[in-house]
């Protein structure tokens, strides 16, 4: 027989369960929360200073910015190198990295 007190501890169960798979629950199964977050990017394209990876998630790949902090000041998902963003993130290849105001 179901008594007030069961409904409400099944509740409490139900309740502390949604909450514990919500908190472990990764916003895509293969890849880490982290490559969610973008970095910070500077609001003008700079043809100086540090070279720094991030995941795209519309793209599924590494990009590059220059930037003048490098990719541990930046946070989100910013990368030094595109080898440590595809094997953190996955995806492509990232493509090539030019300086603003040069010629490819």
């Amino acid at each position: 027989m179901i008594t007030p007190q069961n409904t409400l501890l099944l509740l409490l169960l139900l309740s502390v369960l949604a909450a514990m798979v919500a908190a472990n629950r990764r916003p895509n199964a293969n890849r880490p929360a982290v490559c969610d977050r973008p970095p910070k990017k500077p609001k003008n394209g700079i043809s100086n200073g540090y070279r720094v990876f991030y995941f795209d998630k519309r793209e599924g790949k590494c990009q590059c910015f220059w930037s003048y902090y490098g990719s541990r000041t930046l946070g989100g998902n910013a990368f030094p190198n595109s080898k440590s963003c595809r094997n953190r993130c996955g995806g492509g290849k990232a493509r090539i990295c030019s300086r603003q105001g040069t010629k490819v």
